[in-house]
């Protein structure tokens, strides 16, 4: 994951999620800015998630 970039982050998981694949590990890169968890939750989990649910 790059924290200056997340868009590509959500890009590539949700095409990897379009092509099937069910288990992805997220890797984070020290040093961790604060609240990294939260902001891994705002910039890639939720919005990955809104755009991959099946309605």
């Amino acid at each position: 994951m790059s924290y200056d970039d997340p868009a590509t982050d959500r890009k590539a998981v949700t095409e990897l999620i379009a092509a099937g694949v069910t288990h992805i590990v997220l890797s984070l890169r020290t040093p961790y800015p604060k609240q990294v968890v939260r902001w891994l939750v705002d910039e890639i989990i939720t919005p990955v998630r809104g755009a991959t649910e099946v309605g």
